[in-house]
Parts: C-alpha cells; sequence; structure tokens
C-alpha cells in the first residue's frame, strides 16, 4: 500500500453494494481510463440547461470561475468511488467547482499527524456533517430537491426538541414551505411524520446535473438521496 492521505468533503450514498441497481456502473463517469467527459463538458452542460433555481447560490458563470483552468480535465475525478481502497460502501460526489477545494490529496499536516504515534492508522474514516459552506444548515423536500424556509424547518426541528406532544409538531411541520417561492395552498407536509419522511440536507444542484451529464444513477431523483460528509482514505 502506497501512503497518500486522501479526504473529501461531498455527498454520498453511504450504502453501496456491488451491483447496486441504483447506479449505472456503465456511466463514464466511473471509467478510470477514459478522458471524457470534462469539466469543459459540464460547462456547456450547464449552458444548455439553463439557470439554476437559485441563482444565488448557484451560478453558470460562478461555476466556470470555480473550475477556472480544469475544462479540460477529466470529470470523472468529482466522483469518488472503488471496491478496492477506501470504504467500498461509499460513493462520494463533488460539484465540480469546488473540486479543487474539496478534495484533498497528501497534505503534508495531514500526513504528519497521522504518523504521531508511530504507525500510521490507514483505516478509512466517514463522518456526517451537518453541511459544507456555502450550503451548511439548508434543507430540501426530498421528494422534489426543492429548497425548503429555514426558519420553518429551524422551527419544526426544535419542536421535536423541545417537547412531545405530537400535535404541535403537526402544526410546525405543516408551516415549512418552499424557500423564495409562494406558500403553497395545500400544506407541503402533512404532518411531522411526512416532515420526517422527506427532510433531507440541501443537496447543491450542481451534484445533480453531475450525476444526469454522466447518466451515473439509474433513478435520476437518487440525487437526492445524498447526504453531506467527510471522508478520509487511503491509497
Amino acid at each position: 500500500m502506497s501512503l497518500r492521505i486522501r479526504k473529501v468533503l461531498g455527498y454520498a450514498l453511504t450504502d453501496v453494494v456491488p451491483a447496486d441497481q441504483r447506479i449505472n456502473w456503465d456511466s463514464p463517469l466511473l471509467d478510470l481510463v477514459g478522458v471524457k467527459p470534462t469539466f469543459g463538458d459540464f460547462m456547456h452542460h450547464l449552458e444548455a440547461a439553463g439557470p439554476f433555481e437559485d441563482p444565488e447560490l448557484e451560478d453558470v458563470d460562478m461555476v466556470r470561475a470555480g473550475i477556472g483552468n480544469q475544462l479540460s480535465y477529466r470529470l470523472g475525478s468529482c466522483v469518488v468511488h472503488s471496491f478496492d481502497y477506501g470504504l467500498p460502501s461509499v460513493m462520494a460526489l463533488v460539484p465540480p467547482s469546488y473540486a479543487s477545494t474539496w478534495i484533498q490529496d497528501d497534505n503534508i499536516f495531514d500526513y504528519v499527524e497521522a504518523h504521531l504515534g508511530g504507525e500510521a492508522d490507514t483505516s478509512p474514516a466517514l463522518h456526517d456533517v451537518p453541511g459544507i459552506d456555502p450550503y451548511d444548515g439548508r434543507w430540501m423536500d426530498k421528494a422534489t430537491g426543492l429548497e425548503l424556509n429555514y426558519n420553518y424547518v429551524r422551527g419544526y426541528r426544535r419542536a421535536l426538541a423541545l417537547n412531545s406532544d405530537v400535535e404541535q409538531h403537526d402544526i410546525a411541520a405543516r408551516r415549512i414551505s418552499f424557500a423564495g417561492r409562494p406558500r403553497p395552498e395545500e400544506p407541503l407536509f402533512a404532518d411531522a411524520a411526512i416532515a420526517a419522511e422527506r427532510l433531507t440536507r440541501l443537496v447543491p444542484a450542481e451534484i445533480r446535473e453531475l450525476a444526469l451529464l454522466g447518466n451515473l444513477f439509474t433513478d435520476q431523483g437518487t440525487w437526492t438521496s445524498l447526504r453531506p460528509i467527510l471522508y478520509t482514505y487511503w491509497s
């Protein structure tokens, strides 16, 4: 085994199994030999798709600026998975515009820290995180992929934490609405149980578009099941 420490911030499936039916194993994003698609292909895809739902958070020009001079590089580097090293149950996706900062390779501080006790512990580690800046603390509806009003989600979560009154939980759940959109006539969540099933940490639309371009998932809605993680492994 070589001694290269890799750290990844991203959005992951953490229960992947061999021949997992959710994943298109023929996706070019999983081809370690092929060069296509590239970061440039991703930019062409975004330009053809039009603006993101939240242009203040994600904008095609902002994505291009984040990608910088990597346009000719292999886009598959933004999908981290292998059955041969690390945790085979983990498939992590990194927004292409953050690839240069959310993927860390052979950092000298990590290497020295790992050897402070003598022999390095090369066991991979996976940590759930509440979010990753600038998406930290934001929520979405798993059924639609649309962002939810944070204040109402916070009120719902506080109700769950502070009391055991199911009726109060249901009232708080029914207040939740989409962020930046008119409140629908009917509540998004009829009760707290439905809210619990559908509330999930916000996954950037850039991740959705990455999976879509690479035809990575057999069901286009799988991206909403990803969760923010910090993943450390050696290779």
